[in-house]
């Protein structure tokens, strides 16, 4: 098998999104609640299936979208947290670190990225979204602001 079609088909992204009337550093200040999509309970306990887990923080939820989960597209929201799985060599998990704050949520972003790595699909079949409350000012600086794009 050639390498390129390897990666492809060996690399797997999936993502939480949180998806908010906000789109702009300027609001993310105004956001106080957060939908989380819980996973099925036969994924929230568990070996990986993909091997080895490891979790890492990042501070910029910018770096997150563009480098450390590139394959995930996301057009509006924020991204709080991805998994990326090389089938049979493990399963990375990125959190935003900005999730210490609020341990209850950080929780569940975390076991939902964790069932992923224990065969959860993408597509979060059967999950259920619950609302998480954070205090006024949670996601301030948490989005850099974008630069223009070159026209």
């Amino acid at each position: 098998m050639k390498q390129g079609k390897s990666l492809r088909t060996g690399l797997l992204s999936a993502a939480l999104v949180l998806l908010a009337p906000v789109s702009d550093a300027a609001n993310a200040s105004e956001l106080t609640t957060i939908r989380v999509i819980e996973p099925p309970r036969q994924y929230r306990s568990g070996p990986p299936v993909h091997g080895t887990v490891t979790v890492t923080y990042e501070p910029s939820m910018t770096r997150i979208k563009t480098e450390l989960c590139p394959s995930f597209r996301l057009s509006v929201g924020y991204l709080l947290g991805c998994v990326n799985i090389q089938t049979g060599r493990g399963c990375a998990i990125t959190l935003w670190s900005g999730l210490h704050r609020a341990p209850t949520l950080r929780n569940a972003v975390e076991q939902h990225e964790r069932a992923h790595c224990r065969g959860w699909s993408a597509d979060h079949a059967g999950g259920i979204t619950r609302i998480h409350n954070v205090g006024r000012g949670f996601f301030a600086g948490a989005i850099e602001p974008q630069a223009p794009e070159a026209q």
